[in-house]
């Protein structure tokens, strides 16, 4: 990619950074406890974490739990200001998670 002419200044730094943030967040969501990520909850009613099978009562994970977790995890990073959920008309559908760049690049990710 180093090579394409594209690739370069606003660019470069939006793509490294949204693939470091990417990589962050799988090694936070690997590493880290339930409680860390979701808080502690209730008395009786633990915090729902999609990473794991569900407990007795609790529904399945879907892909809207991960994209939430992600856009939220996002919406914390360097890329708060040029991302985006669930966008619209994007590729002939729509885009879980969209980062804009400074020029009407986009790249679609999750």
């Amino acid at each position: 990619m180093s090579e394409h002419e594209a690739f370069t200044a606003a660019v470069r730094q939006t793509f490294t950074a949204l693939v470091t943030q990417t990589l962050l967040f799988l090694k936070s969501r690997t590493d880290l406890e339930r409680t860390h990520i979701f808080g502690t909850g209730k008395k009786d009613d633990p915090p729902y974490d999609y990473r794991r099978k569900p407990e007795k009562g609790q529904r399945e994970a879907n892909e809207a739990d991960l994209q939430r977790d992600f856009h939220q995890w996002l919406l914390c990073g360097p890329l708060h200001s040029i991302v985006q959920v669930e966008t619209n008309n994007v590729g002939m559908g729509r885009a879980d998670v969209l980062v804009q760049f400074a020029n009407p690049t986009r790249l679609k990710a999750a």
